[in-house]
C-alpha cells in the first residue's frame, strides 16, 4: 500500500528519538536553511527560537498579517 499524505493524515518523518516532522514542516526547515536562518538561530537556539516566536506572534496579532 502507498502512503497517505493529506492534511487529515500527514506522514511524519523521524528526525531523532524525540522529533518527527511532517512534509510542510520539513519544507519550512529547508527554506529556513536556504535563508541561513537556521544558522543564525543556532548561534543561541533557546533564546533565538523564543525571540523568533515572539516576533511571529507580533506579526500575526499586531499587524494582522493573516487577515489580509
Amino acid at each position: 500500500m502507498g502512503k497517505i499524505d493529506t492534511p487529515q493524515h500527514p506522514v511524519y518523518y523521524s528526525v531523532s528519538d524525540d522529533l518527527a516532522l511532517n512534509e510542510s514542516e520539513l519544507r519550512a526547515i529547508q527554506r529556513m536553511k536556504e535563508l541561513k536562518l537556521l544558522e543564525k538561530i543556532g548561534e543561541n537556539p533557546m533564546e533565538n527560537a523564543e525571540r523568533l516566536s515572539r516576533f511571529w506572534d507580533f506579526l500575526q496579532n499586531e499587524l494582522a498579517i493573516d487577515d489580509k
